[in-house]
């Protein structure tokens, strides 16, 4: 075959598939089209027949309705007081409508998925939190405990050691002297870590164990090298997976200001502050990427929430709605 040939061939495949993926898209509006006439009302025997007829069409129709139809069983699946008003809602700009309702049953298939997780998981810790709940816990031993929203902790105390196992969420320690001089152990699922008669507070996400230490110092241990020790020290931070501790660093204190029921950040890009504010926020934020790099300082409520917003909103100029009694927050530019 001729290099002018090859060059034909391919620049053909290209063209067949640009055209494939103008296509699905088509097919795809359609399908939006046809789902939210259906969420408007009821159809006539001839629209419905119209509706089969546009299923029929390919086997490209028939599942990308297929897939629409089980996010709509998605939907049904999420309370009413969260989902309805969220839709009814957020479906008002007409020339968006189609754009925007496709977004809403991602959204809400991603909502439901936290909601069914968040149903199902009974966890047999000792001691957790609901979303939104900060919980000050009394240890056996005299010290004090704050665990977090969405947090959940095991205390196994025995006769030579002093743990905590956090399954879930993050803590803040302060430890007491024990008379009967029994170390003081906080274990995730990444390894453990030594409190050295210490204020401190461990965070836990996928990945990785974070620690950050006010008072007195932490050992850390990796769960697969246990002899490979990393020691923070007040005012320093550091984190750990199985395999290994990272080096100290200088640590943002301002951080565990959780305990007291603030945020405190000072240039912190609004994607990372909806991150965090994400745990306190019952259902799920939907943050336009335009404005997701805002640099965020201050000081907020996040047991108050809508305070939180209207701070938000005031200082930023930004755009933010809520709906479903605050299970769906929209974070867009004030226009």
């Amino acid at each position: 075959m001729s290099k002018q040939n090859e060059s034909e061939q391919q620049h053909n495949q290209k063209s067949d598939s640009k055209q494939d993926q103008q296509q699905k898209q088509q097919i795809l509006n359609e399908a939006a089209d046809w789902c939210m006439r259906l969420n408007q009302g009821e159809l006539s025997p001839q629209e419905l027949q119209q509706l089969q007829i546009w299923q029929q069409q390919s086997s490209v129709h028939a599942k990308v309705w297929q897939k629409m139809q089980q996010l709509h069983h998605t939907f049904d699946q999420l309370p009413t007081e969260v989902a309805r008003p969220i839709l009814k809602q957020s479906i008002s700009s007409s020339w968006r409508k189609r754009r925007h309702y496709m977004w809403v049953l991602a959204g809400l298939s991603l909502l439901y998925l936290g909601y069914s997780l968040n149903q199902q998981q009974q966890w047999t810790a000792d001691y957790r939190t609901k979303v939104g709940e900060i919980e000050k816990i009394k240890l056996p031993d005299g010290g004090e405990l704050y665990l977090d929203s969405a947090s959940a902790i095991d205390l196994d105390y025995s006769a030579k050691q002093r743990n905590v196992v956090l399954r879930k969420g993050q803590i803040w320690i302060k430890t007491a002297k024990d008379q009967q001089q029994r170390p003081f152990f906080v274990q995730t699922q990444h390894g453990q870590m030594q409190a050295l008669g210490t204020e401190f507070s461990v965070e836990l996400d996928p990945k990785q164990s974070w620690v950050f230490v006010e008072q007195g110092a932490v050992k850390l241990q990796p769960q697969r090298h246990p002899t490979q020790t990393v020691i923070v020290a007040a005012g320093q931070q550091s984190h750990l997976n199985r395999e290994q501790a990272a080096e100290v660093t200088s640590a943002d204190l301002t951080r565990n200001s959780w305990t007291q029921g603030w945020m405190i950040v000072n240039d912190l890009p609004l994607s990372e502050f909806v991150q965090r504010i994400g745990k306190y926020q019952k259902g799920y934020i939907a943050l336009d990427d335009d404005i997701a790099q805002i640099k965020i300082s201050g000081t907020y409520p996040i047991n108050d929430l809508p305070t939180l917003y209207s701070m938000l909103a005031v200082t930023y100029k930004l755009d933010i709605n809520r709906y479903a009694q605050g299970y769906w927050v929209s974070i867009g530019e004030k226009k």
